[in-house]
């Protein structure tokens, strides 16, 4: 699966919600932290990516959320709910920004995370083994991205 070939030698914690009230009740109402949590548009049954978007932002979560659509119309939409950034679906390079985006998290809230000149792309704290270094949420109605 090609974001596990992004974070090889990081230890991912990914969880999925079968719909939009599953992702609401897991960062709302039990609190939990995520490095990353993509939120598809199509959420199935239920809330929509921008419901579910404005109700963890109007619960007071401030982590990383990335709202995903196969329609570049809907760019906006995850911006006025409150997501840090729109990725499009079956763009070539979705999985790297990802990627990046996480790097971008870890480095910022790694206070030891220092570069080691070895010019392979990764932060030192992307190579460890540490059990929490990348935890991400993927919620997707139908597997839309089931590679994750």
């Amino acid at each position: 699966n090609r974001l596990n070939q992004k974070f090889k030698g990081v230890k991912l914690n990914i969880e999925k919600a079968a719909n939009g009230e599953e992702a609401i009740r897991k960062v709302v109402d039990e609190k939990r932290k995520y490095a990353c949590i993509t939120v598809d548009k199509e959420m199935g049954p239920g809330a929509d990516g921008y419901e579910v978007v404005q109700q963890m932002r109007k619960s007071g979560y401030d982590g990383g959320i990335l709202g995903v659509t196969g329609n570049k119309n809907c760019e906006e939409g995850f911006e006025k709910s409150g997501a840090d950034r729109t990725l499009i679906k079956g763009s070539q390079n979705m999985y790297s920004q990802i990627y990046e985006y996480v790097i971008e998290k870890i480095n910022k809230n790694d206070d030891n995370t220092k570069p080691d000149g070895d010019n392979d792309g990764k932060p030192e704290a992307a190579k460890t083994d540490k059990p929490s270094a990348v935890t991400t949420a993927v919620t997707s109605n139908a597997g839309e991205i089931k590679a994750m």
